[in-house]
């Protein structure tokens, strides 16, 4: 199969592109957005939903906007979550519209929902039911990535339920997928010495498939 390759995860940092990140965190000092930005990230990875998480809004996604980095939008509470069918599905998808809207991203642009747990096959039914009421939420308005391991993002991707694929180091067994938009391969790194703040890094395949960017406007 040409789409099932291993890498040593010692080797990642010599295999993988760092020009996206991802935090839970707010990004909102301009000091911090412009080095990001001289750093050549390409997209910077939020969290939308507030539940649990401190949520990108309109005026982070302009400022880095501003500087050219383009954001990619998470949405996620539990971690089995998508594991609970449809109408878990059509509550988050009902939420993620709104708040995707709320922030001005430019419709069609996917919002990854998150399974970054253990692979479960035999819940792969209700995985589908999940997507599927996140769709009819959302009502075609914005696409439907899935963030996880290769297994679950693999079998997603095969059977044509996702728009994207993001998939993390975790749980992946070394496996790494041809497919992917976005792979995620380290966690909680302090990568700059004047931003207190942790990140992951993310190697983006396919920027503007999976990002968007507003356009410049000045701010306050």
């Amino acid at each position: 199969d040409s789409t099932i390759r291993k890498v040593n995860y010692d080797t990642y940092e010599n295999v993988f592109r760092r020009d996206g990140l991802d935090t839970v965190m707010a990004v909102t000092e301009e000091s911090y957005v412009q080095t990001i930005a001289d750093d050549g990230i390409k997209v910077m990875a939020r969290y939308i939903n507030p539940e649990g998480r401190t949520p990108l809004t309109k005026e982070e996604a302009q400022l880095f906007s501003n500087y050219g980095v383009r954001l990619m939008m998470i949405y996620q509470i539990g971690v089995d979550d998508p594991y609970k069918g449809y109408d878990k599905g059509y509550e988050f998808g009902t939420k993620a519209l709104k708040y995707a809207t709320d922030i001005g991203a430019p419709k069609g642009t996917p919002i990854f929902f998150c399974c970054d747990g253990l692979d479960q096959p035999t819940e792969r039914y209700q995985l589908a039911r999940f997507i599927k009421g996140v769709r009819d939420a959302m009502g075609g308005q914005y696409g439907v990535g899935m963030y996880g391991p290769y297994k679950t993002v693999q079998a997603l991707h095969n059977a044509g339920l996702i728009d994207a694929v993001w998939q993390c180091f975790g749980y992946s067994d070394y496996y790494v997928s041809d497919d992917y938009d976005v792979f995620q391969w380290t966690l909680s790194t302090y990568f700059y010495n004047n931003i207190p703040l942790p990140f992951d890094a993310n190697d983006i395949k396919n920027v503007e498939k999976v990002s968007f960017i507003l356009p410049y406007k000045k701010l306050d």
